[in-house]
């Protein structure tokens, strides 16, 4: 079911409009009109299509949920698509498809979640006349939209930031597998994000050069601090991809440093006992006359000059510093 939400300066109403059902008829004088359309449903999208003329391929990209954010003129008005980000659980973040028609005074938009965050709060502005909402029209809605949507951009950034630097705490002691893991999951969720918020930074500038005169000029000034955020955020990622690098890379350090550390001790017990392997093989040969063999102190004897020569050893690579 599409809802309309009508308002001007002096009220606001809601309504309800059922499939194959028609739009209200509209108040004398200058109201906007904000329908919200359950991406979900086809038959809600064709509907508003059908009503304000859009043609198959606009009705194409707003269903596409993998198209890439993306600012279009229209004949009868302009279409913006953006991704919002919405928390699935602690850490989890889902990039939410969600696309605007603006023709005059009416917006349309299709999101498949009409009850998100974003829309309650511009909502509840409406209902209750806080901020400049209600004094506005249609652009400025769908400006406050962006807006709001680039906040919680901001607000990711923060958090993405905050987990790098709890993952380069951790690595003050021992790299283990689970760190390794949580960078190659960092890694993954910037680069997804980053495929589909990265490009709206042009496509809301493209606003500012070319809007069809649906924008009017103070809103399009309020655009120019969205284009700030994003600009921001942009490069926020750049910045977390080089801090994931240097994790990486300290990373490998530690496992190098880790592997040295362990092929030193196997190649000083080696050294040791190679000279106790080659007397030991001596006095394994199988030769008659050997004279050591029938003394009685040739065993303990040959056991004293090995431990003295794994003794002296130890000593020599101790002096050079070796371990």
């Amino acid at each position: 079911m599409i809802r309309l939400i009508r308002y001007n300066p002096e009220k606001m109403e809601e309504y309800e409009i059922p499939h194959g059902g028609s739009i209200p008829d509209p108040w004398p004088g200058n109201e906007v009109n904000w329908f919200i359309a359950d991406l979900q449903q086809n038959g809600e999208v064709n509907y508003l299509a059908e009503q304000f003329a859009l043609i198959d391929l606009v009705v194409e990209d707003i269903k596409n949920v993998e198209h890439l954010p993306k600012y279009e003129l229209l004949d009868n008005g302009i279409l913006l698509i953006v991704k919002r980000l919405r928390r699935e659980t602690e850490g989890l973040f889902d990039l939410e498809h969600t696309s605007f028609v603006l023709c005059g005074n009416n917006l349309l938009t299709f999101t498949p979640n009409p009850e998100n965050k974003i829309i309650n709060e511009l909502r509840n502005r409406i209902s209750k006349s806080l901020g400049r909402v209600r004094k506005e029209n249609a652009d400025y809605l769908l400006y406050r939209f962006v807006d709001l949507a680039v906040d919680e951009y901001l607000g990711w950034t923060e958090e993405i930031r905050e987990r790098i630097e709890v993952l380069d705490e951790e690595f003050d002691g021992e790299p283990g597998e689970r760190v390794i893991m949580k960078i190659r999951g960092l890694k993954n969720t910037l680069g997804e994000t980053r495929k589909y918020i990265y490009p709206l930074r042009d496509q809301v500038a493209r606003i500012k050069t070319d809007s069809g005169g649906m924008f009017r000029k103070n809103t399009l000034n309020y655009l120019q601090d969205v284009i700030d955020h994003l600009a921001n955020v942009n490069s926020s990622f750049e910045s977390f991809r080089e801090m994931l690098k240097d994790l990486t890379d300290l990373h490998l350090s530690f496992l190098s440093q880790s592997t040295n550390k362990v092929m030193k001790t196997l190649t000083i017990v080696a050294s040791i006992f190679i000279p106790l392997t080659f007397i030991a093989g001596v006095y394994g040969m199988n030769f008659r006359f050997m004279p050591e063999l029938e003394q009685p102190w040739g065993y303990p004897a040959i056991v004293g000059v090995m431990l003295v020569a794994s003794l002296g050893m130890l000593i020599y690579m101790k002096r050079k510093k070796w371990f």
